[in-house]
C-alpha cells in the first residue's frame, strides 16, 4: 500500500512539473495573444469613436492638427534635438488634446501587414505609453501627412509578452505599412 502511494505521489508530482514547464514555455504566446486581443479592442473603440464623432468634428480636429504642425514648422528646425527640453516644452502647448476624438487617448493606429502588427498610437513616449503600444514623439509633426511634415512613431522590440515591433527586421524594401488617423489611411 505504501509503495502504491509513493508511485501515485511521484506520478502526480511529475505531471505537475511537466504542466508547469509547458505553461512557462507557452507564456510568451499566451501573453501576446491576450495583448493582441486588448489592442484589437482599443483600435475597435477608436474606430467607433471616429464613427460617432461625425465628419464635421473630424474636419475640425484635422484642421487643429494642421495648425499644430504648421506651428512646429515655424518654430522648430529639423536640426534641433527632439529630446531637448526647450523643444519639448515648446511643443507641449496643447499637444495632449491633438487628434483626440471624443476624449480617446489614441491618436490613431499603425498597421504593418508583413509582420502582422496593428498597434494604437498614443501621445508621447513615456514607458507607460510604450508598454501599451506605440508612441508619437512629442515635438515632431502629428501623423496626418502633408508637405513638410515629419512624424516619428516609436515602439519597443523584444519586450516580454508583447510582440510590438519585435519582427521589424523582417521588413523588406517595398513592404507597405499604414497609419490610420482620423478618417484617413496613410500608406508608406
Amino acid at each position: 500500500m505504501k509503495r502504491f502511494k509513493n508511485i501515485f505521489i511521484n506520478r502526480i508530482l511529475s505531471l505537475l512539473i511537466i504542466t508547469a514547464g509547458i505553461l512557462i514555455a507557452a507564456y510568451p504566446w499566451i501573453s501576446n495573444y491576450i495583448y493582441e486581443d486588448h489592442v484589437s479592442q482599443v483600435t475597435a473603440m477608436y474606430d467607433k469613436a471616429l464613427e460617432d464623432a461625425g465628419s464635421e468634428t473630424l474636419t475640425k480636429i484635422r484642421q487643429e492638427a494642421e495648425k499644430y504642425n504648421a506651428s512646429l514648422r515655424d518654430k522648430v528646425s529639423v536640426l534641433h534635438d527632439p529630446f531637448s527640453e526647450d523643444v519639448v516644452n515648446e511643443a507641449s502647448q496643447g499637444y495632449e488634446a491633438q487628434l483626440s476624438v471624443n476624449g480617446s487617448p489614441v491618436m490613431g493606429y499603425i498597421e504593418i501587414p508583413k509582420i502582422g502588427v496593428r498597434l494604437p498610437i498614443y501621445h508621447g513616449t513615456s514607458d507607460t505609453v510604450l508598454q501599451a503600444g506605440c508612441g508619437h514623439l512629442e515635438g515632431t509633426s502629428l501623423p496626418i501627412g502633408g508637405e513638410g511634415a515629419h512624424s516619428v512613431i516609436t515602439g519597443h522590440t523584444g519586450l516580454g509578452g508583447k510582440k510590438l515591433f519585435t519582427d521589424l527586421e523582417l521588413m523588406e524594401e517595398g513592404n507597405l505599412f499604414f497609419v490610420h488617423v482620423l478618417d484617413e489611411t496613410l500608406c508608406y
